[in-house]
């Protein structure tokens, strides 16, 4: 990985992969406390939400089994933290897209099962989203036979 190149270059790759493998965990719980606390606005809650995403039996086991790919999931709740700050006005639209194509880059780089479930998860959202829009009514945009766009909530007849 080059996140860990610099290290590999000094000790070993040996090092950098036990220190990524033991970074991970606690990387994941630290980007799901600022998702937690970005929605709560509170310690302690928030404080656990990032333990039990951190620490679960499934990060645990796949550190233990030493599937550091399996184990780097704390772009997960960064991407979430993305959107629920662009969707609240305190990320510009270029620092949401900059922030989600280099932790996705990552995703892919790491994970590609990670990188995949997310990119389904992702679109599902964004169909939901673009359907129901913030109205919650579907919205649909026809195109007539020439081809201009035309709103409507309803079917064409």
């Amino acid at each position: 990985m080059l996140l860990a190149a610099p290290i590999t270059l000094l000790a070993g790759p040996l090092l950098s992969y036990n220190l990524l493998l033991l970074a991970a965990p606690p990387a994941a719980a630290c980007a799901c406390y600022l998702l937690c606390r970005e929605l709560s606005r509170r310690f302690w809650p928030s404080l656990l939400g990032g333990f039990l995403f951190g620490f679960p039996p499934y990060v645990l086991g796949q550190a233990v089994a030493q599937h550091l790919n399996l184990v780097m999931v704390w772009p997960l709740p960064l991407l979430a933290l993305v959107a629920v700050r662009y969707h609240r006005g305190r990320l510009s639209s270029r620092r949401a897209v900059a922030a989600g194509v280099g932790l996705g880059l990552f995703l892919l780089g790491s994970s590609l099962e990670l990188f995949a479930t997310t990119v389904v998860l992702g679109g599902i959202v964004l169909t939901i989203t673009i359907i129901f829009g913030r109205g919650g009514r579907a919205r649909w945009v026809w195109v007539d036979p020439v081809g201009r766009p035309r709103q409507g909530g309803t079917w064409p007849a």
